[in-house]
């Protein structure tokens, strides 16, 4: 019972006090796109990510180098914006597929004419030196074939 009473008490302690804060969190995220088929790097990029961390306002920019100088934006990446309390960290959940999911959008700017049908999500928690993800690699479905996300570095700016 008093843990219960615990987790409100900090609940509401986190909500009042973060509710109207400005929090952005900005930070280095490259990764590479490879064909599981033919073992190809499609796309390896390097982005550098803006999030802003506000229950009301939650937008993003990812900033990204895919080679030769080649740089692009993608803005308001979808994705999901909230606190774990078993990790006492905020996160956003970054959707990888639909319309405007990362991958989706890379592949449109690539101008790779992949329809994704199942594709995961990257899971980014803000705590501590260094953000943290919740796995380093997740699979991308097409049509045509299956492409591995993987996640190659991720550190605070």
């Amino acid at each position: 019972m008093n843990r219960i009473i615990l987790t409100l008490l900090l609940s509401f302690i986190f909500i009042s006090s973060n509710a109207s804060a400005k929090s952005t969190a900005r930070f280095q995220f490259d990764f590479e796109i490879t064909n599981m088929l033919t073992n190809e790097i499609v796309i390896s990029a390097e982005c550098e990510v803006t999030q802003v961390l506000e229950w009301n306002n939650s937008l993003n920019v990812f900033n990204c180098n895919v080679g030769e100088g080649d740089n692009f934006l993608i803005k308001n990446v979808s994705h999901d914006l909230g606190y774990d309390y078993t990790r006492s960290s905020a996160y956003t959940n970054y959707y990888l597929s639909g319309s405007g999911g990362l991958v989706t959008q890379l592949f449109k700017y690539s101008k790779l004419d992949y329809a994704i049908t199942n594709a995961g999500m990257i899971d980014v928690y803000y705590k501590g030196r260094r953000p943290s993800i919740s796995s380093v690699e997740t699979m991308v479905e097409t049509e045509e074939d299956v492409f591995l996300f993987s996640v190659t570095k991720i550190e605070y700016l």
